[in-house]
């Protein structure tokens, strides 16, 4: 058979489906079925993509719990049914390789980057999410859900709405909320701005990928563009992922120890994930942080 008809054969049964690739596979462990990571974001190894998306934890089905280990412990849980779903943390995604960017005085990012620290700002997300229509067999889904964010420092609390769409293989969503930061020119001053989200995806058998971008209201250039990829082998995972940032600050060099103005930056991210069973995963991730650092993930779900 012709490649590129087989391909195209293969996507349209993909497309004209039930959302998980997996049900094509014999593999046992594909796609690690019983995680949040069925369909919008798929690509992305962590279940904190859930807070920058917040309709998406309405296809979460369990209970689960993720723990980061690097210089500390960060924790994550999200729970669902598959139709109405919910998710927590006391985790800080901003500077993370799949989130925003962090809005922080020029000296403390440069000082952290030198010294290889996370971004470090009390921030307290509440995701929630429901579907509020399903076809016949789940070749369509639209779900809308809620972001709550609690920051630390100033005791505001904002909310966002988002909203999602899965349509067999394919996956979208949009999500816009408010949030606070400290100002990169003055480390007195506390800024708030607005934040637009959207993604967009695609789920077949053995390869998922997305495509991810953060819009910052700020006078400085503040957008980033993820583009991310998962490839599932029986029980494996392997991450790939590139980002580009558009912003005023500059670029820290681990090669020279040196900064580099440029306004348009790139960086990469690899991870490899091992399904112990339907329940536990372990992995190793590389860049998660973007301090060319390298952290563990651990992930129970039930």
């Amino acid at each position: 058979m012709n490649k590129k008809l087989a391909f195209a054969l293969l996507f349209s049964l993909s497309i004209y489906a039930d959302y998980d690739p997996c049900k094509y596979i014999d593999y046992k462990f594909c796609g690690n079925k019983n995680s949040a990571n069925k369909s919008l974001g798929a690509s992305q190894p962590s279940i904190g993509r859930n807070f920058s998306s917040p309709s998406s934890v309405a296809l979460v089905k369990g209970f689960g719990v993720e723990t980061i280990l690097f210089d500390s412990f960060d924790f994550s849980l999200v729970f669902g049914t598959s139709k109405v779903g919910a998710g927590a943390s006391g985790t800080n995604t901003d500077d993370t390789f799949f989130g925003n960017t962090s809005k922080e005085y020029f000296e403390d990012y440069e000082s952290r980057k030198i010294n290889g620290e996370r971004f470090d700002y009390d921030k307290y997300s509440l995701a929630l999410g429901k579907t509020l229509f399903s076809s016949k067999g789940n070749l369509f889904k639209l779900n809308a859900g809620l972001l709550v964010k609690y920051i630390e420092p100033t005791k505001n609390t904002y909310f966002g709405p988002g909203v999602s769409f899965v349509l067999g293989a394919l996956n979208a969503g949009y999500a816009t909320f408010k949030d606070q930061g400290t100002s990169q020119f003055s480390e007195s001053e506390t800024v708030e701005f607005n934040v637009e989200t959207y993604s967009i995806g695609l789920n077949i058998p053995f390869l998922s990928f997305d495509y991810t971008v953060f819009e910052n209201d700020l006078d400085e250039i503040n957008r980033v563009e993820i583009y991310s990829a998962g490839f599932f082998v029986d029980r494996w995972m392997l991450s790939y992922g590139r980002r580009k940032e558009e912003t005023t600050r500059r670029k820290y060099s681990y090669e020279t120890e040196k900064f580099l103005t440029q306004e348009v930056q790139w960086t990469t991210f690899l991870g490899v994930q091992y399904f112990y069973n339907k329940q536990i995963t372990l992995g190793l991730l590389s860049n998660y942080y973007l301090n060319q650092e390298f952290s563990m993930i651990f992930t129970i779900f039930l």
